[in-house]
């Protein structure tokens, strides 16, 4: 029923072929970490993953089933497992901490479900083989910094509730996104939010939008179409469209300050006909 902090932490000769515990309540503090679990498919009643870095650097680990009544992936729980490839979370799953699946480049199967409501920074950076056909996450309130980095999603539809992407390099260098819509309500989009998304092609900003950071699309080369609904333009500073080709749609009665603040290279056209 219960495993204490670092409990196996460093035993890098344990294999385990597959992780059964039907009647574990507590998981410590690095309890796995760097050990050669291969499949995890019942931790048994634990309700969260709080204790961090309880599997970080297994290696040799594939996939995982995460218990029907868990609330919360803890920080770092999954960190480097590069060899993981499918994880199986509850509905019950409202929370991804900072780093939980980070640099998991074999990371294929993960169905995220409406109700996560935050996710932590640098929770999926670097898991390049992560494709997400379309996100959205109805419930979403926190998104943090690079926390989709490097990643495949295709289309962001749905960021639920957030008010900022107030963290640096969420979507960076995400090479398959295509399109992006962003809440009402947002009033933010940070440094460096989408720089390198090289397939991104349009863009749909809330008329609540105050300001766009520097490089947020920066780099964002196949970019055709880029709307603004805010009548008064938002504050743009430090190159946030270098190479970044797009026509731009803003409301009519805006037009001529928009002009005044965006790109002089690029087209600037009312969204009324």
């Amino acid at each position: 029923t219960f495993i204490g902090d670092m409990a196996f932490s460093g035993s890098t000769s344990l294999v385990i072929e597959d992780l059964s515990l039907p009647n574990l309540s507590t998981l410590g503090y690095q309890a796995f970490k760097g050990t050669c679990v291969r499949t995890v498919t019942d931790l048994g009643s634990i309700t969260e993953l709080v204790n961090q870095s309880i599997f970080e650097n297994c290696k040799q680990l594939i996939s995982v089933i995460l218990p029907d009544g868990l609330r919360s992936i803890g920080s770092a729980s999954f960190l480097g497992c590069t060899s993981l490839r499918s994880v199986d979370i509850p509905s019950s799953c409202t929370t991804i901490g900072q780093n939980a699946f980070s640099n998991c480049i074999s990371l294929i199967e993960l169905d995220l479900h409406d109700g996560i409501t935050s996710i932590g920074a640098l929770a999926f950076n670097g898991c390049s083989s992560f494709a997400v056909e379309d996100l959205a996450l109805p419930n979403l309130t926190y998104l943090g910094q690079s926390s989709f980095r490097g990643t495949k999603v295709k289309t962001v539809s749905d960021l639920g509730h957030i008010t900022e992407l107030v963290n640096q390099s969420t979507f960076e260098n995400c090479t398959a996104l295509t399109s992006v819509t962003l809440p009402e309500g947002l009033t933010s989009i940070g440094i460096a939010s989408f720089l390198g998304c090289t397939a991104l092609k349009t863009v749909y900003t809330p008329s609540s939008l105050t300001t766009v950071s520097r490089m947020a699309f920066a780099n964002c080369s196949s970019m055709d179409d880029f709307y603004f609904y805010a009548v008064t333009p938002p504050a743009i500073t430090g190159g946030a469209f270098n190479n970044c080709p797009a026509t731009f749609h803003v409301p009519a009665a805006g037009l001529t300050d928009y002009e005044a603040v965006l790109p002089a290279a690029n087209t600037v056209v009312s969204l009324e006909p």
